[in-house]
């Protein structure tokens, strides 16, 4: 997660100079809080934690480059 905040976070320049300001995250069900209750899940707490902050992420960057007109999807 921190590596994809990073990565982000250096393209952003180029972003704001393109014509489609779009950021794209890929994420999982499993980083999911209902999910992970739903489907009784208590393996891999790992990759899971790090899907739940990258969709977290992905919020805080779209809220925060809302006003630039550049679009973040977490899916």
């Amino acid at each position: 997660m921190i590596g994809t905040a990073q990565v982000t976070t250096a393209f952003l320049p180029l972003i704001r100079k393109g014509e489609k300001k779009r950021i794209l995250f890929m994420t999982s069900v499993m980083g999911s809080f209902k999910f992970s209750l739903a489907a009784n899940v208590a393996i891999s707490s790992g990759y899971s934690s790090s899907k739940a902050a990258l969709t977290v992420l992905a919020a805080k960057y779209a809220l925060a480059l809302k006003e630039e007109g550049i679009f973040v999807l977490s899916v």
